[in-house]
């Protein structure tokens, strides 16, 4: 009998409740800095809708125009109405004569970029820069494909609106109101 014992460490039952405490922490950390986050963001939604509206203003029809009730300032907070087309920000959706169409976030900025920009034509690099900001970095033709797919939705509402291609230039937004295509306003 040899005497090659080892000494056996025996470890407590229950683990050193540090690590657990300190992982938790991290969690209700990041989870606050994710609530100041979206608060930032909703803040950022809210006063696009704003300028929006202030941009729009001119051009827009209060929804009692449309033949339909007056909900007064807080139906205003919910829709914009220019001239066939119902903008739903709340939403993010786009109403025409009798379809609603759901529209994906970058495609929304993209609408919105254009309604901004509505009295000229954008170019695509000026339209990547007013939808998605500065730092945007797209793959080549990342935009046409969003205007592609903004040109069906807005076809698919039936609301008159359209994307048009200026050759050489960008894009523009033309609205049809009255019967007649309205673009950029014409001098003279």
């Amino acid at each position: 009998m040899g005497s090659d014992m080892t000494p056996v460490t025996l470890r407590p039952l229950r683990p050193d409740p540090t690590p657990l405490w300190e992982a938790a922490q991290r969690s209700c950390d990041r989870s606050q800095q994710l609530i100041l986050e979206c608060q930032a963001l909703l803040g950022q939604h809210l006063a696009a809708v704003a300028s929006l509206r202030a941009a729009l203003a001119p051009v827009a029809r209060p929804p009692a125009a449309q033949g339909r009730p007056s909900a007064g300032v807080d139906q205003l907070a919910e829709e914009v109405v220019l001239g066939p087309l119902t903008l739903l920000p709340l939403q993010r959706a786009i109403a025409g004569a009798s379809v609603q169409v759901q529209l994906t976030p970058a495609e929304w900025q993209l609408l919105i970029a254009l309604l901004m920009n509505r009295s000229s034509t954008v170019s695509r690099p000026g339209l990547a820069v007013a939808a998605w900001g500065a730092g945007f970095v797209g793959r080549h033709g990342e935009v046409e494909v969003y205007v592609s797919r903004l040109r069906r939705k807005l076809a698919r509402s039936d609301a008159g609106v359209a994307i048009q291609t200026v050759r050489g230039q960008g894009y523009r937004l033309v609205v049809d109101e009255d019967d007649g295509a309205v673009g950029p306003p014409v001098a003279g």
